[in-house]
């Protein structure tokens, strides 16, 4: 590579660091009026906490996939990925900005919820029934607490360790740190996967307090993923209309890319479903009653959202990127980003909303409660970007001193 980590074709445009600002403060008051605005739907105060859930979560699970991706990249020796990895480690170094906003979600649970948004938080609930007392055991404030300081902690650490040393590398171009990122890549997988898994089960999952799947972990992971691809073709092919990461990033890159979007579009149905037919199959009241509140006896209310779930995230996208041509137009891959990620946010809406009401007419919570919804993530979203735009100013694009980027500018997909 001849280009200096300075060239200006690596470094993110002027126009684009000047919003960081607007979109900061716009988000932030949007998702204060959403919050706001959820108060005054139907639903009241637990409409209003499940929205901001719901977006949270939704930005948190492209950070998430981002994480793998990194980690996975380091851990495989890929070289093909080289060009395009700091665009991930930029997303995935918005964690920090995502354990910042988790904390008004601990300090509502710690003093102020009895059971508007955690059934199990109420009080007596442990005491209902044997299986809410053992399930109290690890269901209680104390816990969560626990369980969110140790999740956060792990990927924090996960997130300032490959970043540190990828930036470290393009100031030192010194290879030993990539062989240094490669060894803790095995121990980060482990850490990444007990995580995940630990904050799917105690912080959506017990929403829910005595439902449970051991699936619902990967679901969320499968989630993740496919969000993350789809973020990244866009931001992408979005840094490309201005001029930025032409040379270093092409077709070929992103036809992998798709590859990627088209394998986990798979595996996302393919989880959604085993999860399903297992529960239906098992027909234990326990479990049932997760899917009973996500379907009705008519094609109505959350009824509607669950077939389009099937239809909009899975069919629909399953079919746009399976063809190797399309997976090489790199527009045609960045329009598709911008649609996955609309489903996206409602897999989560159908996974955390319904929690905060079961009755089809209250889908969207009437007028203010989808207000609520929309300008919580809304704001949720700018606040990612805006923090991402803000990372990403002032340092190369690509991994400009990374040992395994000759190979990656001269990819070809065989």
């Amino acid at each position: 590579m001849t280009k200096e980590p300075n060239d200006r074709t690596l470094q993110l445009p002027e126009s684009l660091s000047g919003i960081q600002l607007p979109l900061l403060a716009g988000g932030g008051i949007a998702v204060l009026v959403g919050v706001i605005a959820g108060l005054m739907s139907p639903n009241g105060v637990s409409h209003s906490l499940h929205a901001y859930l719901t977006a949270f979560t939704f930005c948190l699970t492209i950070s998430l996939g981002a994480m793998f991706f990194v980690i996975i990249q380091h851990l495989s020796r890929a070289g093909w990925s080289a060009s395009v990895r700091r665009v991930a480690e930029i997303i995935m170094a918005v964690i920090p900005l995502m354990a910042i906003l988790f904390l008004p979600i601990v300090v509502y649970v710690l003093f102020f919820d009895h059971g508007a948004l955690y059934p199990w938080n109420a009080e007596g609930w442990g005491e209902l029934t044997p299986a809410n007392h053992e399930k109290a055991k690890i269901l209680n404030p104390v816990a969560y607490l626990i369980t969110s300081v140790v999740v956060l902690a792990v990927w924090t650490v996960i997130v300032r360790y490959f970043w540190t040393n990828s930036c470290k590398q393009d100031e030192t171009g010194d290879i030993a740190l990539t062989a240094k990122m490669q060894r803790w890549s095995g121990p980060a997988t482990f850490g990444f996967a007990l995580s995940v898994s630990a904050a799917a089960f105690v912080w959506i999952m017990s929403l829910d307090p005595l439902w449970f799947s051991t699936m619902f972990g990967v679901y969320l992971f499968a989630g993740s993923m496919v969000s993350f691809f789809a973020l990244m073709c866009s931001s992408i092919y979005f840094l490309q209309q201005r001029g930025v990461l032409v040379d270093e990033i092409n077709e070929e890159h992103f036809h992998d890319l798709g590859k990627y979007t088209f394998g986990f579009i798979v595996f996302w149905a393919y989880i959604a479903f085993s999860q399903y037919m297992l529960i239906w199959y098992a027909n234990i009241p326990e479990e049932t009653i997760w899917f009973l509140h996500r379907q009705g006896d008519g094609l109505e209310g959350w009824s509607l959202v669950s077939l389009s779930l099937v239809l909009m995230h899975w069919l629909i996208p399953f079919f746009a990127v399976m063809s190797r041509h399309m997976r090489r137009w790199p527009k045609w891959m960045a329009c598709w980003g911008v649609y996955i990620l609309a489903m996206h946010y409602v897999d989560m809406y159908w996974v955390i909303m319904p929690e905060a009401g079961h009755e089809n007419h209250l889908v969207f919570g009437g007028a203010m409660g989808l207000i609520s919804s929309l300008l919580c993530v809304a704001g949720m979203f700018a606040l990612f970007i805006g923090v991402m735009l803000r990372i990403g100013s002032g340092i190369p694009l690509v991994a400009a001193k990374d040992p395994r980027l000759p190979q990656a500018l001269q990819f070809e997909n065989i």
